[in-house]
């Protein structure tokens, strides 16, 4: 004769599959222990609602199952609650159906995350576990611009870089005439000596919020490079280069600054024009402020008939000047814009690119708080070679 499970031997079961079940989702139970645990309380919960272990008396089932927070329908039956398509039958606190059963068991012998709880605060109000659905974290918004990513970049092994920068063309080229001197030419260069500069923050996270959030980690990690980026973006256009700043490109010594004459269209052609006949190179960046942008004196410029001047607006196509690609930057100073050829002008150096350490107690103090410490930083240093291709047009 088969042995009937009484309620408490059920309620012990499924005690111990929520215990195994944590511990699986830890590591520390192995996915064949849950398989086991699984099966064997699928069984016995069968058993138990086919009725092998229900009183004759059906006043004795009422007062068992009501005194076990279960609802009794007519002639002994459970009481059926509907749940969208799906009928449910209530047994708090052994609120385990095999859908669920089954998805609690694939996520953790596959590792993924399970979206839904074994037991709600509803069902049983004492034991209540939180969803095991995390909420998505997102970082802090920025420019998805990196100013870095404009220049040419060098590899370094030294904390400072030598370069030589002309300053006067070897021009005094001109004919000879037979058996005549030929003029000397006095080209000269200056040297140029640049230490690389570190920017760096750090950060420290609760113990407790990475373990509960399996992906918080990363994502701080991705806000602290983030957070260096713009910092960087900062540097390489407005750092003043006295210790312990990066030099920018728009303090650096010999570049050209010229007026807002005419309209501001106007303007950046007259810069290109200067970068074309000072520096004899073609510009490839307009720098500026989104705010500078968005005016009327250029994406909302409009002609005598009311049609913008920089194109359609039902048409996708990306901010263009004279042909030229703009960057747009909040860490661009506003009404100043920088037209340049980067590519041929300017340099960075790297000594240690981004980079970020992750480091569990830290000091004792983190230790005793239980905190990790996050630490992102890079070496760089910018050179401009040639100022004259970075012309800044004030007052747009």
């Amino acid at each position: 004769m088969t042995t009937t499970p009484t309620l408490e031997a059920l309620e012990r079961a499924a005690a111990d599959l929520r215990t195994t079940i944590a511990a699986a989702e830890n590591g520390r139970a192995p996915a064949s222990l849950l398989r086991k645990q699984t099966d064997d309380y699928v069984a016995m919960r069968k058993a138990y609602e086919n009725g092998q272990s229900r009183p004759s008396s059906p006043s004795a089932t009422s007062a068992m199952f009501d005194a076990a927070g279960l609802s009794l329908g007519g002639a002994g039956e459970q009481s059926i609650k509907r749940s969208g398509d799906h009928s449910i039958r209530e047994f708090a606190p052994l609120n385990f159906r095999e859908s669920d059963l089954d998805q609690l068991h694939k996520g953790v012998v596959n590792r993924q995350m399970v979206t839904k709880a074994a037991i709600t605060s509803t069902t049983a109000p004492m034991s209540a576990v939180g969803s095991y659905q995390r909420d998505e974290v997102y970082g802090f918004a920025r420019d998805m611009v990196r100013i870095a990513g404009l220049i040419p970049a060098e590899m370094t092994e030294s904390p400072v870089v030598f370069n030589y920068r002309s300053l006067a063309a070897a021009s005094a080229a001109t004919v000879v005439a037979e058996g005549g001197d030929k003029p000397e030419s006095s080209p000269t260069w200056e040297s140029i000596t640049t230490t690389l500069r570190k920017i760096a923050h750090f950060s420290r996270v609760n113990d407790e919020v990475i373990a509960d959030h399996r992906e918080f980690l990363r994502i701080a990690g991705e806000e602290m490079i983030a957070g260096l980026i713009h910092a960087e973006n900062g540097e390489i256009l407005n750092g003043s280069g006295v210790a312990p700043h990066v030099q920018g490109l728009t303090t650096a010594t010999g570049v050209v600054t010229i007026g807002s004459a005419g309209t501001d269209i106007d303007a950046i052609y007259a810069a290109v024009n200067t970068i074309r006949t000072t520096a004899f190179l073609e510009p490839d960046v307009v720098i500026m402020h989104p705010n500078d942008f968005a005016s009327v004196g250029f994406a909302l410029a409009k002609d005598s008939t009311g049609q913008y001047l920089l194109g359609d607006p039902m048409s996708a196509t990306r901010p263009m000047l004279w042909g030229i690609p703009v960057v747009l930057t909040t860490r661009q100073t506003e009404n100043t814009a920088v037209v340049a050829n980067l590519k041929q002008s300017c340099r960075i150096y790297v000594r240690q690119p981004p980079t970020l350490e992750v480091q569990p107690g830290g000091g004792t103090a983190e230790f005793i708080a239980n905190q990790t410490l996050i630490r992102a930083e890079e070496r760089i240093a910018l050179v401009v070679l040639r100022p004259t291709a970075i012309v800044l047009v004030g007052a747009v």
